[in-house]
């Protein structure tokens, strides 16, 4: 069992980090251990959840895993985010965290399974028909990029283009 350590977030000291990923606020006059909150618009189709715990430091909402390593390994270097090596987004654990690449922190995602992707993003606007019709009516009628955008009510040609160059909705054939 790893030994708790509490330490003084560096961009606010009115609060304390502890390496297991919890939160107290001394803001008043009683210290209080803040408790994490996760969006509800982070939900998964299946009920369970997507993405992270957060806390809210003086009105601000940040990322439970960043306010860790943030406070025990310093500041996030450029281009780098913070990502979980056990794939598990709700394990704050210090030694669960680093910094590491968009690129690192989705082949761990793939690794572990837990990369969304489709129907499984909870703001996904096609499903697996509307894919393989799009691509079908573009290369039978050759539409343009714009006019699947329309026909398939969504915000920008960009997107339809990379639907039918497999960038997004790789795995439909």
């Amino acid at each position: 069992m790893t030994k708790k350590i509490w330490k003084e977030y560096p961009y606010d000291k009115r609060f304390l980090i502890c390496n297991d990923g919890r939160v107290i606020s001394c803001a008043r006059k009683y210290p209080k251990l803040l408790k994490p909150f996760i969006n509800k618009s982070n939900v998964k189709l299946d009920g369970t959840y997507s993405k992270y715990l957060r806390h809210t430091l003086a009105g601000k909402k940040i990322l439970a895993h960043r306010l860790v390593l943030e406070t025990f390994v310093g500041p996030c270097p450029p281009g780098m985010s913070g990502s979980h090596l056990d794939g598990n987004s709700l394990n704050n654990e210090l030694n669960n965290l680093e910094w590491a690449t968009l690129k690192d922190n989705i082949a761990l995602q793939i690794f572990h399974g837990t990369r969304l992707k489709g129907e499984l993003i909870s703001s996904h606007k096609l499903d697996e028909l509307d894919v393989e019709l799009l691509r079908s009516f573009y290369a039978t009628f050759k539409i343009s990029y714009r006019s699947l955008a329309k026909i398939f009510e969504l915000a920008s040609k960009t997107t339809v283009e990379k639907i039918i160059r497999r960038q997004k909705w790789a795995h439909i054939s």
